[in-house]
């Protein structure tokens, strides 16, 4: 067999798989049109597509009279995924998921994350893998047979050869990989929180544009960026690190080593932190009332309630926020010049007077302003899903082992 062929084959099943999922649902001849190929390449390869399972056809709904167009659609329960979303504060969560996400099986798992003197780095490891494979362990044969691979979202750097670097957490070259690919017996990926949700929101970018960044400005602060499709990564693997860019040389000390940096000013992080001190020393009543009455813990839904109450500490807090924001804004167009931002929903799913006030910011910095239409738009991910991201990250992977098998069976190659 070619490898040239092999590759090249695997390439365009995976562009139509990828066209398929982001449509939904269409019809070969949409299919064709929208590949720039004929009919017929697309049927042939539709149809071994469908004889292995990955895509099957199915009628239209709602269509009152005529014949009804068949719609390809993606299989997404082909195979599963265990993910295991880490987040800045425990529990971590393990799923079980289809391709594309969609929750099958779910568990919170309270593991001390934060390396000590007390919590050496080999508890942490033992923690994370017994609570994964023993998750794993109490599911159905029939999901376990299905099982691909385990991908797992990380807060923090996460270099080319998958050392994890996670300062919130202590975390320095933590050995995570190698025993947890053991006790699962399956492949196992890590993917930086903000590059996962990029390439989710990458799956809905209209071709012609080229030049994209991703940021997420909530807990922490990150930017993925892509070009003609294709992550960015660095010479390390260390790309997108914005969070880290100085805004202030004289600012408050970050747990990076240096002083000042963006993500003090412009992380969903920051503004909580900043929102606490309204509870204490500079005490805002209309807040305080909220939190207690609620019973739990400062949440930015809380700060935006007590701005919409008339609290005016609140307003002028998100105020300055939006305009530390408004500036790391301008300073990723200047940077970058890109042909879109999409951001990440956690910070503006609430109320929308901080992104608008940050948008209006940042236009005002941006060099040549006049001249220069820079579309800033959310994305389509809910905070509530992280499992859609993680998957995203490691679709291409499990695609590739399936389609492996597809292309090397095939007589005609």
């Amino acid at each position: 067999m070619n490898p040239a062929t092999l590759t090249e084959k695997q390439k365009n099943m995976r562009n139509i798989i990828h066209h398929i999922i982001k449509s939904e649902a269409v019809t070969r001849p949409a299919l064709a049109s929208a590949m720039g190929v004929s009919t017929g390449t697309i049927t042939n390869i539709v149809n071994e597509l469908i004889d292995n399972g990955v895509v099957y056809e199915g009628h239209a709904e709602n269509v009152l009279r005529g014949r009804k167009a068949k719609y390809l659609h993606f299989n997404s329960k082909l195979r599963y995924i265990v993910t295991v979303n880490i987040p800045d504060s425990s529990p971590l969560t393990i799923s079980i998921c289809d391709l594309l996400g969609n929750v099958l099986a779910q568990a919170d798992a309270d593991v001390d994350l934060h390396l000590t003197e007390r919590n050496p780095d080999h508890f942490i490891v033992r923690g994370l893998v017994t609570a994964v494979a023993d998750f794993i362990s109490v599911q159905s044969q029939d999901i376990r047979d299905k099982l691909s691979v385990t991908a797992l979202s990380v807060p923090g750097i996460l270099n080319k050869n998958q050392t994890l670097y996670v300062p919130h957490f202590g975390w320095h070259n933590l050995p995570l990989e190698k025993p947890l690919q053991a006790a699962v017996g399956m492949p196992v990926y890590f993917q930086n929180v903000t590059r996962a949700e990029a390439i989710y929101e990458m799956r809905y970018v209209d071709k012609c544009d080229k030049n994209i960044i991703y940021l997420t400005v909530s807990p922490g602060l990150g930017i993925a960026h892509f070009y003609d499709g294709r992550l960015i990564q660095g010479k390390s693997g260390m790309s997108g690190e914005a969070g880290h860019m100085t805004m202030k040389t004289d600012g408050e000390l970050c747990f990076c080593g240096n002083s000042g940096c963006a993500e003090l000013y412009c992380s969903g992080g920051a503004l909580l932190k900043k929102g606490a001190n309204l509870l204490s020393g500079n005490r805002d009543d209309i807040l305080c009332d909220i939190i207690d009455k609620s019973g739990g813990a400062l949440t930015i839904e809380h700060m935006f309630t007590a701005m919409h109450a008339g609290s005016i500490k609140v307003h002028m807090l998100f105020a300055e926020y939006a305009r530390n924001l408004g500036t790391f804004l301008a300073n990723i167009i200047n940077c970058f010049d890109p042909d879109k931002i999409i951001t990440n929903r956690e910070l503006f799913e609430y109320d929308d007077f901080i992104y608008n006030m940050a948008l209006e910011e940042a236009r005002s910095r941006i060099v040549n302003r006049f001249a220069r239409d820079v579309p800033i738009t959310l994305g389509r991910l809910k905070a509530s899903e992280p499992e859609k991201a993680i998957c995203a990250s490691v679709l291409d992977i499990v695609l590739d082992m399936i389609l492996n098998k597809t292309v090397s069976a095939d007589p005609k190659i």
